[in-house]
């Protein structure tokens, strides 16, 4: 084939498509960035679920009647303990944008908070085999040898 000369006006517009391109691109990113970062329940359900909490609390020392009072008060106590702690712990749990796919699979957070330990145990091994490697003087394609190795 030969050579074919493209104008300058025809350099602007795909410059300028592909600029909008780009820009579209990243506010279609930004749009769902926000949206993960958007409260996964309604303010009203969490509410309504404290409520449900504080109610049963509230209403369950007249339900029992036959017990005294340090054991009412301690039983209360306890399952209010409970129950928030309980819901503390699957409102942290349910969203999975923030816990990088951790739910209540108890293995597999385990299993990434290790990973994520052993991981920075070698970063700081690694850092600190360049530092030493910069001190006696070395260059920095010796140290990366050295690091493959």
């Amino acid at each position: 084939g030969g050579s074919m000369k493209v104008d300058k006006i025809r350099i602007i517009r795909r410059f300028h498509c592909n600029i909008d391109r780009e820009l579209g691109t990243i506010l279609t990113e930004f749009d769902n960035l926000r949206m993960s970062k958007e409260p996964y329940l309604t303010a009203q359900f969490v509410t309504m679920i404290h409520i449900v909490i504080f109610l049963y609390m509230a209403l369950y020392p007249w339900c029992v009647k036959h017990e005294d009072t340090q054991t009412l008060g301690l039983t209360g106590i306890g399952m209010g303990v409970v129950f928030y702690g309980l819901n503390h712990v699957t409102v942290g749990l349910e969203s999975p944008m923030t816990q990088r796919g951790q739910g209540f699979s108890l293995f597999l957070t385990f299993n990434q908070m290790f990973g994520q330990l052993e991981y920075q145990a070698k970063v700081r091994e690694k850092c600190k085999l360049l530092l030493e490697a910069n001190r006696e003087g070395k260059t920095f394609e010796e140290m990366r040898a050295e690091m493959r190795a």
